[in-house]
């Protein structure tokens, strides 16, 4: 009788682990990589200084040097998994649109050619960089209901070709191009994750001139690339005429990140954890719902 007993509970405990386990499966993680030189935002001269110093500065993981960072999906439940970012086939060719063809700071605004990178290519990556503290992470605990929402999210934005689309007009769910980092962070906004950390610091906002928007954003001008170099501040939005542009930073989300880490701001459901020596938030939000509203948004233009 006790034996049987002890076999029922040794049982009951067994099936509670099970499905402790299955709640805690679906995660939702955004690993971010700095880029080897911090880009300066400041004005047209700096980030573009700083950004072809990135370009060419050697890096300890080769082609995984990722000049202005970058961002990485990671899904994950009991059967599926994926680790993918959106990079360009050639990085080399935006500096040519800007030295050669003329496109100013309308490269900001073009479209390149693009590819998903998956765990083949990643997972290598990602591994290296937590050995040495090069990444911080995000990890979102989810329901089964927001993740299955954000793995057809992943697999529907592959079968419509969207994957080979970089950068553009940055607006992923309407199919108009993504760079690494609005790639990533449309999954938060899909979730309905994206309001629950305070992101103000992750974004750059600036008002470009039209001046120095050249090639097809900016009506088939030229300009010369010695333009921007001798543009120290952004457009004067009661003065002259601009396109405002707005991205993500991975080293800004980066370094706030670790901000945090170190701090260890008491935010509620948040805990602090470490891949390596990579810092990282891990945010329980299986208790919210699931958004209803259409994955794919109609495009504005």
């Amino acid at each position: 009788m006790r034996k049987s007993k002890i076999t029922s509970i040794t049982i009951l405990l067994l099936l509670i682990l099970m499905i402790a386990n299955l709640v805690q499966a679906q995660e939702l993680t955004i690993y971010n990589i700095p880029s080897p030189v911090a880009l300066n935002w400041k004005s047209p001269q700096k980030i573009f200084f700083s950004f072809f110093i990135s370009q060419f500065t050697k890096s300890p993981y080769g082609k995984q040097k990722h000049p202005v960072g970058h961002a990485v999906v990671e899904l994950k439940d009991s059967s599926r998994f994926s680790l993918i970012g959106i990079t360009a086939i050639s990085e080399l060719n935006m500096v040519d649109k800007v030295f050669r063809q003329g496109y100013g700071m309308g490269v900001m605004f073009s479209m390149f050619k693009g590819k998903l990178e998956e765990a083949d290519i990643n997972a290598g990556d990602i591994q290296e960089r937590c050995k040495n503290g090069d990444l911080a992470f995000i990890r979102y605990q989810i329901s089964q209901e927001l993740f299955d929402r954000l793995w057809q999210y992943r697999e529907q934005y592959q079968q419509n070709g969207f994957d080979k689309l970089y950068n553009g007009l940055n607006r992923p769910r309407e199919g108009l191009g993504a760079s690494c980092s609005t790639f990533a962070m449309s999954f938060l906004e899909l979730g309905g994750l994206d309001s629950i950390l305070p992101d103000n610091e992750w974004k750059i906002n600036v008002l470009i001139p039209d001046k120095l928007i050249g090639g097809p954003p900016g009506g088939n001008k030229r300009i010369q690339f010695f333009k921007i170099f001798f543009s120290n501040r952004w457009a004067n939005e009661k003065k002259e005429n601009y396109r405002k542009w707005e991205l993500y930073d991975p080293s800004k989300i980066y370094t706030w990140i670790n901000r945090q880490y170190e701090n260890k701001a008491s935010w509620k459901n948040i805990q602090y954890t470490t891949i390596g020596k990579a810092n990282g938030l891990v945010i329980d939000c299986r208790h919210m719902p699931s958004p209803t509203q259409e994955i794919w948004l109609l495009r504005e233009n």
